[in-house]
């Protein structure tokens, strides 16, 4: 390939990361936000009475909420023994690391295509959109949210190479960063018993039973909050999970419209979809893993209002569907002609869709300075001030600003 040409390639293909990685040091701020209080400082200051390496260790295992955090009190306890007190900026430049190992696992699988390299350019449109804007300056969303994911495909990307005992590794580690492992074990007990190797089925199955009771009775997990209210309707089910497949969108009208298309564009594929069904392709069991998590996440979160389904947050969900849906489209065109139209229909969309999402740049701007003139962001003042002077006391967390004025 010309030198040139190859050069031109990688320069779009760095271009979003590297817009994301200035956004997110232009617009972070070294402080807590939200449940940076309970899960980062509150977590540290319990964890530094811990007087025995046994009960440290065992501490790790602590849940936020209904779900695990390991990598996120791992990266936590690291910065802290390295730094001397956490660094929120340090803990979101890992989770940016994150996004960019979830990169290069969309990059290994594309590289079984042979196809030059300009196909890949959608993908990082995508990846680094700005719709995520929030995971810019929340350290304990962002590591938990792309550690998740990242532990998540990685299980596939082996189940689909038959490296049995490395998917499972990666399972467990989906199990300990988060809830994604609920929509992960759907589709690998799919695999399985579609494609009737019931022998791995069953180590599965015993697999994980024996490793969520273990989790459950000894690693301290609180029983999970009801996800089911009263009154709940299945119309605002429904109208939730729309806004979180067009969330990449960040709009709810345009959001209702992208998931309308997204569904007739699926429709059209079911024939493709019905012959790789039990082809194990990465790209259809990512896409399905997130496809299957949207009715969990809307019975977890509708209760905050439907608005919350446009959470910028979440919207990493519809980025990911995107993502694989385009690696699957792309993988099944069989001519030149075809694979070029489907990059230049998935381009177009995804460069739309990237400008689309640079609006956010001024909420960016609002939330830091949100971030810089308040106190506890988002957290409350009641709650936190403990926290704080616990904090302070064990020299966590210096809180310099509070006393700057």
């Amino acid at each position: 390939m010309n030198t040139k040409i190859e050069k031109f390639q990688i320069f779009y293909l760095l271009i979003p990361i590297v817009i994301y990685l200035y956004l997110l040091l232009q617009y972070s701020a070294n402080r807590p936000v939200g449940d940076d209080f309970h899960s980062v400082l509150n977590f540290l200051n319990i964890y530094l009475d811990k007087n025995t390496l046994e009960d440290k260790l065992l501490y790790l295992f602590a849940p936020h909420n209904e779900y695990k955090l390991l990598f996120n009190n791992l990266s936590q306890v690291i910065i802290y023994s390295l730094n001397g007190e956490i660094n929120f900026t340090a803990m979101l430049l890992i989770a940016f690391f994150g996004l960019l190992f979830i990169y290069f696992v969309f990059f290994r699988e594309f590289s079984m295509l042979n196809l030059p390299l300009y196909f890949f350019i959608p993908i990082g449109f995508i990846l680094f959109n700005i719709a995520q804007y929030e995971l810019t300056f929340w350290p304990m969303a962002s590591l938990q949210g792309y550690y998740q994911t990242l532990f998540s495909i990685t299980s596939i990307y082996f189940f689909t190479r038959n490296r049995f005992t490395l998917a499972l590794l990666f399972f467990i580690f989906s199990m300990l960063q988060g809830g994604m492992w609920m929509s992960l074990a759907v589709v690998l007990i799919f695999n399985l018993l579609a494609s009737k190797n019931y022998l791995k089925f069953f180590i599965f199955l015993v697999f994980l039973i024996g490793i969520y009771l273990f989790m459950h009775f000894t690693l301290m997990n609180p029983p999970g909050h009801s996800i089911i209210e009263n009154g709940m309707k299945i119309f605002h089910l429904i109208l939730f999970s729309l806004g979180v497949i067009g969330g990449i969108t960040g709009s709810g009208i345009l959001a209702f419209l992208y998931s309308i298309a997204f569904f007739i564009y699926i429709y059209n594929l079911k024939e493709k979809i019905k012959s790789n069904i039990l082809n194990n392709s990465f790209s259809l069991n990512v896409f399905f893993m997130f496809l299957v998590s949207i009715p969990a996440l809307s019975l977890n979160r509708l209760h905050t209002g439907l608005g919350a389904s446009l959470s910028s947050r979440y919207s990493f969900v519809s980025i990911m569907l995107l993502a694989s849906l385009y690696l699957f489209v792309l993988s099944q065109s069989i001519t030149e002609r075809e694979r070029k139209k489907v990059f230049v229909t998935f381009l177009l969309i995804s460069v739309i869709l990237y400008l689309f999402s640079f609006r956010h740049i001024e909420t960016l701007q609002e939330r830091k300075n949100s971030i810089l003139n308040s106190h506890f962001y988002q957290f409350p003042t009641s709650w936190a001030i403990p926290i704080v002077n616990d904090s302070i006391t064990k020299k966590v967390f210096s809180f310099e600003y509070l006393f700057s004025k």
